[in-house]
């Protein structure tokens, strides 16, 4: 049995891990358009300075030019070969296939047909042997958690004071008009009684109120 995947996260210099097709893709291009210009201007540089023919050559257009910028590519095709090598592993890899499979690219015909493989087979749904699948995003082991709010226990809880006795007794029992501390409501002059007063916390009470809104105690 197959061990089971681990995350593996390998970089554009590296065999580990895998790649998609589109990725793959991508790097292929970008190796071909960086080679070709940098063998360009080795070729060019080997007749500018008359290693191979003459700057006239060049300047003329003549074959001798021409293969001394064919030697440019055999400068540079081995790092070429290594880093396109790396990649195909990788997209081996995205396909469960070992990277020895490289090989195979050796083979005629049957390279022609592995190419197109690499370029348009999707990857194995899902963590194969080789790592996560490169199309789902993976959890982020350093995500940020919200910090979570303190408890504080009940007994450690300090209770919330009642509002300071200038605030009680706002209200008349009878008109509902504000009365302040007065004894007598000022807009209908009936006296503010006891019974207009909660009798735990001393605020006194809304006109038509059961319980009084501070202590939840029930009105006289």
């Amino acid at each position: 049995m197959r061990n089971v995947a681990v995350a593996k996260t390998g970089t554009f210099f590296s065999m580990a891990g895998r790649l998609n097709r589109l990725r793959y893709f991508g790097y292929s291009l970008a190796i071909g358009f960086v080679t070709y210009p940098i063998a360009f201007f080795v070729g060019t540089a080997l007749v500018s300075n008359g290693i191979i023919g003459t700057p006239d050559d060049l300047a003329n257009g003549t074959e001798l030019a021409f293969f001394a910028i064919s030697v440019g590519f055999v400068f540079v095709s081995p790092g070429t070969v290594i880093i396109s090598a790396l990649q195909i592993v990788k997209r081996l890899h995205d396909l469960d296939r070992p990277g020895t499979h490289f090989w195979l690219m050796l083979i005629p015909f049957y390279n022609v047909y592995l190419g197109w493989v690499l370029l348009f087979k999707k990857g194995t749904t899902g963590p194969n042997q080789y790592g996560n699948d490169p199309l789902v995003a993976v959890a982020d082991a350093n995500s940020v958690v919200p910090a979570a709010v303190p408890h504080t226990p009940l007994h450690d809880r300090v209770p919330t004071p009642f509002p300071p006795a200038a605030t009680k007794g706002a209200f008349c029992r009878d008109c509902g008009s504000p009365a302040g501390d007065s004894k007598f409501c000022p807009h209908c002059g009936q006296p503010q009684t006891p019974s207009n007063i909660c009798s735990r916390c001393g605020t006194q009470l809304r006109v038509g109120s059961t319980f009084c809104a501070e202590s939840g105690a029930k009105s006289a």
